[in-house]
């Protein structure tokens, strides 16, 4: 057991390793680590570190390689084995990943089914982050479909939970959502409050692909207001 629990901390640290990797955009060495880790947990039968794994390999072949159809075979497979240890914040990473990739082969009905279906688990457990980061996610979807209305309730959510456990990357970019949708109402002043709060945050951060993209936005705003 003691031998067991050893090697799943040693799994579970290859696991942050390879995320770490992915963050600096080092996507071969992340995708090396997270087939090792793969391989090492089937092989000691932890269920959970198999569906971290397999759902960070797709995560890979999605973001990086566009590889769709390769993208949701590993995200269902991480679902089902979710599912087997009954692992509800596992469940709606899964459910939340699957909803991504539908909207990368946009297939908007299935995109929302599966954030809606990742939502509800999430605030089943309370799970805060993952609330705020799906409801985000959700408003995107309304926002390209150009329901402006419903893209703000479901940012404005994302946002209040963020504030609340102190997410400051997240609140950063939901304020950066925000002040899109007042941007695309025509609302330009209110556009540009919600800009300048979330470009205060990635500064703060030391944010510089956040603050490259706020800055743009607000450029762009003065652009169209002429001034």
């Amino acid at each position: 057991q003691k031998a067991i629990e050893i090697d799943d901390r040693l799994i579970s640290a290859k696991i942050i390793l390879g995320e770490t990797y992915e963050k600096y955009n080092d996507f071969d060495k992340a995708m090396e680590i997270y087939k090792e880790t793969l391989n090492q947990s089937e092989k000691f039968g932890d269920k959970k570190n198999t569906s971290i794994s397999t759902r960070k390999i797709g995560v890979i072949y999605l973001s990086r390689d566009r590889e769709y159809e390769k993208a949701l075979d590993y995200f269902k497979r991480s679902l089902e084995l979710s599912m087997l240890i009954d692992d509800k914040s596992l469940i709606s990473k899964a459910l939340n990943n699957i909803g991504a990739t539908y909207g990368h082969q946009n297939n908007d009905d299935k995109e929302i089914e599966y954030y809606t279906r990742a939502l509800q688990v999430a605030e089943g457990i309370g799970d805060k982050y993952n609330i705020a980061f799906v409801s985000n996610n959700i408003g995107d979807v309304y926002k390209y479909k150009d329901d402006l209305d419903t893209a703000l309730d479901y940012y404005e959510r994302s946002l209040a939970i963020r504030e609340e456990i102190g997410d400051k990357h997240g609140m950063g970019y939901s304020l950066g959502n925000i002040g899109i949708v007042y941007h695309d109402k025509g609302d330009y002043d209110t556009a540009l409050d919600y800009y300048e709060k979330s470009l205060a945050i990635d500064e703060g951060l030391g944010n510089k692909r956040g603050m490259s993209t706020i800055l743009g936005n607000i450029g762009i705003v003065y652009k169209t207001k002429g001034d």
